[in-house]
């Protein structure tokens, strides 16, 4: 600064020239030393300006670039914004163009489903009817099975009461072997009185002969009265009054009388079994070939053949029942598959039927919801989502309910299937013992039978035939 000043001073003194310099050079001095300050500060104030006019340019240059960074910024938002609306407004014209084919498609539907929905009610009415048929012979074949237990049941009964009668026939029996024995002995005296009598009147054949036929006809009449009344016990007089002639011929005739009948019994259970035995009834038209012990052998064979035909009827009987309980056991495990296969349908129609209902009233609700804003369009299927994500999961509890219930009419069934398997078995356990116990007691009386009648042949082999023929009518 002052060198600037010192040549402004020497280009003015050079100015001023020569003449004036004398006189103003002193003023001039003067006017230096007074203005000299006041220039100091205008350079001062001068510089500070300048200074402040350097921050000043550098602070509006650094807001000027912070405000272009604005400007920058603000733009790239603002096309980011129009970008995002037209993006928007094509996002919008997309969405109610796919919610105006939806709406078209769902009426359609909502048509199509209408005529799906009363084709499935037709449909769920039939297969309730054929449910509640199921259920009715479901319910008649359990009484059906009530009933065959009950027969079971009136079997087992039977069987009781045949062996009750076993026990009571073997009673009689051994009440006739007494009686047997007692008729025997009885009978031994008679002939010893016939021997005594026959040695005391030899000479007297023609009044025996009329004697023996009077005799005849008063044993045949004591023998009726002794049928008639079998609690009674001949005297010894009436025993006395049957010959030996009349008492062979009885037993001659009873003999054919068995065989015949044995026979006649062989030949029907011949026919029935479908086997042919050559049965030949023998005929005794001599007393020579009548030998102690035939009776016996006859009447056991014909005690035999009656209960070989009482047990053969019995397991005839027994094996029908058996057929019927497997025939209506295979006729309800038949209607029990029919049944369940008709649930698993009625099940899976109404959840069609459901799945339809509920996309029917979807449709509606999309139909009635065409009118509203973009915003509550999408709040509205969002609520439809969550309202069809709530149904799923409960269609899901409910089927798996569903499952769990024919679960257990499965296990349930299969427990009846099971008694009816167990009854089966029963049945055939309770007639092979039947079996067994018959053939068992038949076995019992034959040797029984055939230890007694060797007991009494070996006691009185003499009057054995008129014991088999006395132990017959007894019987």
């Amino acid at each position: 600064m002052i060198e600037n000043y010192k040549d402004f001073t020497a280009d003015r003194s050079h100015i001023l020239c020569i003449p004036c310099n004398g006189r103003y050079t002193r003023g001039y001095h003067i006017e230096i030393k007074h203005f000299l300050p006041l220039f100091q500060a205008v350079e001062q104030d001068r510089h500070v300006l300048r200074r402040k006019l350097t921050s000043k340019e550098s602070e509006l240059d650094a807001r000027i670039i912070e405000l272009q960074n604005d400007l920058s910024e603000l733009t790239a938002k603002l096309a980011a914004k129009e970008n995002l609306l037209k993006q928007w407004e094509r996002e919008k014209g997309n969405l109610v163009l796919e919610l105006n084919a939806q709406n078209s498609r769902l009426t359609s539907q909502l048509k199509e489903a209408a005529a799906k929905e009363q084709q499935l009610q037709l449909q769920l009415e039939s297969y309730k009817e054929q449910l509640t048929l199921g259920k009715s012979n479901l319910q008649e074949h359990m009484s059906s099975v009530d009933g065959l237990r009950d027969e079971l049941d009136l079997v087992a009964e039977k069987n009781r009461e045949l062996e009750r009668r076993l026990h009571m026939a073997a009673a009689e029996r051994d009440s006739m072997a007494s009686a047997l024995e007692e008729a025997s002995d009885r009978i031994l005296l008679l002939e010893r009185h016939a021997q005594g009598a026959g040695h005391a009147l030899p000479a007297e054949p023609e009044g025996v002969q009329p004697a023996a036929g009077e005799a005849v006809h008063r044993g045949e009449a004591k023998r009726r009265c002794h049928h008639s009344h079998p609690g009674e016990h001949r005297s010894l007089l009436s025993e006395m009054d049957i010959s030996e002639p009349s008492l062979s011929q009885e037993c001659m005739s009873v003999y054919r009388q068995l065989r015949s009948l044995v026979a006649q019994l062989k030949s029907h259970s011949d026919d029935d079994s479908g086997l042919h035995s050559d049965c030949s009834t023998t005929s005794l038209d001599d007393s020579s070939r009548f030998s102690p012990g035939l009776l016996s052998e006859v009447a056991q064979e014909l005690v035999s053949l009656v209960l070989d035909t009482d047990v053969v009827r019995l397991m005839d009987r027994l094996e029908q029942a058996r057929r019927e309980i497997q025939e209506r056991d295979e006729e309800l495990t038949r209607r029990a598959e029919k049944i369940m296969e008709l649930s698993s349908k009625a099940s899976v129609c109404e959840v069609e039927l459901a799945a339809a209902l509920e996309e029917r009233d979807r449709a509606r609700h999309d139909a009635t919801d065409t009118s509203l804003a973009q915003d509550e369009v999408v709040l509205k299927a969002r609520e439809d989502r969550d309202a069809a994500v709530q149904r799923r999961t409960k269609v899901e509890v409910e089927l798996a309910k569903t499952r769990v219930e024919l679960m257990q009419a499965n296990s349930q069934l299969i427990e009846s299937i099971q008694q009816k398997v167990d009854l089966s078995q029963q049945l055939e356990q309770w007639q092979m013992d039947m079996q067994e116990l018959l053939d068992e007691q038949l076995r019992n009386k034959l040797s029984t039978q055939e230890l007694k009648m060797r007991k009494i042949t070996n006691d009185a082999p003499v009057a054995l035939p008129r014991r088999r023929l006395l132990s017959f009518f007894q019987r």
